[in-house]
């Protein structure tokens, strides 16, 4: 049914139809395994961010790098 469901928590490329060459999508996955929870972000839409259904997905695609800020940088 669903292809590359995320196991891990991060910011993953998504289709919102399978008609699409290309991901139209980032989604946010956030929380505990098995209860992951998405926000995200279309982006051929104006809206800047909402909450996410599974069945609004077509297709996951790769995890998008995520580096990590360090405190001191933050604090500047």
């Amino acid at each position: 049914m669903y292809q590359n469901l995320p196991q891990t928590p991060g910011y993953y490329w998504a289709r919102s139809g399978q008609q699409f060459k290309w991901y139209d999508m980032i989604i946010h996955v956030y929380g505990e395994a098995p209860f992951f929870r998405m926000e995200g972000w279309k982006l051929s839409s104006s809206s800047t961010c909402g909450s996410v259904n599974l069945s609004d997905i077509a297709d996951f695609g790769p995890q998008l790098p995520h580096p990590e800020v360090p405190p001191e940088r933050i604090k500047r």
